[in-house]
């Protein structure tokens, strides 16, 4: 068989940055035979020369061909190591990644086997929400500054905002993204009233 690549987006610590990862894995002959690197019916991560991904963000704005290879931080690599995207490769001043749907296409480029050429293509659509889940953190947070009791509004607000943040995490790993979307939305209005915005966390 091919190779089947596969990746990963997630958030980072850093809400100007953001992780792929590339999780094809190692070739398996039973368990994973779209796997990197049994250099008969498919190529070794060495064979890599080039690395993109296609990113369109949730306002559906497209950032092309962004080249990913790095011989600083080679991408993809045997230790499954994630490429950090940083907001300021999109355009200078360009702020912390939004939260919302993204649609990314990752390939890589080669030769292998007498191909001189794409080797891979992986399609992905990820939900990311680290900018509301900051605010949430900052929620709590402010009740242990200032030692809130339990029937304070600090308090109830934090504990509604956890319950949303858990509510948007079930519905991504269900792929429901449109009522994901509505759930957002109701934490950006909590996070805007509370002024809990994010400019780091």
């Amino acid at each position: 068989m091919a190779l089947l690549l596969k990746h990963d987006i997630r958030s980072s610590e850093v809400l100007d940055q953001i992780r792929i990862y590339d999780i094809t894995g190692v070739y398996e002959p039973t368990d994973n035979t779209g796997g990197w690197g049994n250099n008969i019916t498919n190529p070794l991560i060495t064979n890599i020369t080039e690395a993109y991904v296609n990113m369109y963000l949730p306002d559906g704005s497209q950032n092309i061909n962004w080249n990913i290879f790095s011989s600083v931080q080679p991408f993809p690599n045997a230790n499954n190591d994630p490429r950090y995207l940083k907001s300021s490769e999109i355009a200078a001043g360009y702020g912390n990644f939004p939260d919302g749907k993204y649609y990314t296409e990752y390939w890589v480029v080669g030769i292998f086997g007498g191909l001189d050429g794409i080797l891979g293509l992986s399609k992905q659509t990820n939900f990311l929400y680290h900018n509301v889940l900051c605010c949430v953190k900052q929620a709590f947070a402010q009740i242990k500054i200032t030692k809130a009791p339990c029937d304070n509004d600090l308090w109830k607000n934090a504990r509604w905002g956890g319950g949303k943040i858990r509510d948007l995490e079930f519905l991504i790993s269900c792929k429901k993204f449109e009522q994901a979307q509505v759930v957002l939305e109701e934490l950006q209005d909590f996070c805007n009233t509370n002024k809990l915005n994010c400019g780091g966390c």
